[in-house]
Formats: structure tokens, sequence, C-alpha cells
């Protein structure tokens, strides 16, 4: 019981810090293509995807969570 059980959380670890990273990666790149201004649009884009990132991790962790561990996957 407690190896499946150990086994489920690290898959989920694993499966939830693929896709944080793929988050964080893609926000940051599209907000960084879109700065403008100099150093002042890249620190806006900086502060902006940072926000957006940390949001979006809350969001999907909850749902991503909630679906293992509500079905029993």
């Amino acid at each position: 019981m407690l190896e499946s059980l150990w086994f489920k959380a690290t898959y989920v670890g694993l499966f939830k810090s693929f896709i944080f990273g793929l988050i964080i990666s893609s926000i940051s790149c599209a907000h960084g293509l879109k700065a403008k201004d100099g150093a002042r649009g890249v620190g806006r884009a900086t502060r902006n995807s940072v926000v957006a990132s940390f949001l979006m991790i809350l969001i999907v962790g909850y749902f991503i969570t909630d679906l293992f561990f509500r079905e029993g996957l």
C-alpha cells in the first residue's frame, strides 16, 4: 500500500514539474518576445511573466492534483 502511494506521489510530482516547466517557459517567451521600450519594457515583461506564471501554476496545479487524487489514477 505504502509503496504504491509513494510511486503515485512521485509520478504526479514529476508530471506536475514537467507541466510547470512548460507553462513557465511558454509564458516567459511570449512576454519576452512582446517586450518593447528597451530595458524598461524588458523589466515590465519580466514582472508580467512572473505574475502570469505564478497564477497559472496555482490554477493548473490545483486541477492536476484534483484529477490524479480524486479519480484514483
